[in-house]
């Protein structure tokens, strides 16, 4: 139930969503926690920050968020799932070793 990540195809606040409920779900597996404690903490956080926003008037530097920040944005997500992909490229490579001795003659040979 935890580790199923939705496709998401429409762009901006579903698609972030998505990622943040499947970088959830990995930590949940890799690190033993529970999922609603740490759904419950990620809330109470972005709570404070919300409040933290308002109270110093943070809306006002909404005016200078460009399109150039969402793609930096976006640029971002795509090296993290870039970096996984590579990691779990790299540990398949040590749990599967390619046979590096092999003799050409013998390759096509049955045995």
């Amino acid at each position: 139930m935890v580790g199923v990540c939705a496709v998401c195809l429409s762009r901006k606040a579903p698609l972030n969503v998505c990622v943040c409920v499947c970088v959830c779900a990995v930590s949940v597996r890799e690190y033993g926690l529970s999922y609603l404690s740490l759904r419950a903490c990620i809330g109470l956080w972005t709570a404070f920050f919300c409040l933290l926003l308002v109270a110093t008037d943070a809306s006002s530097l909404v005016c200078y968020i460009t399109r150039f920040t969402e793609e930096a944005f976006a640029a971002l997500i795509c090296i993290i799932f870039i970096y996984e992909a590579l990691e779990k490229l790299i540990h398949l490579g040590v749990h599967y070793p390619i046979n590096k001795h092999n003799d050409l003659q013998k390759l096509t040979q049955y045995s």
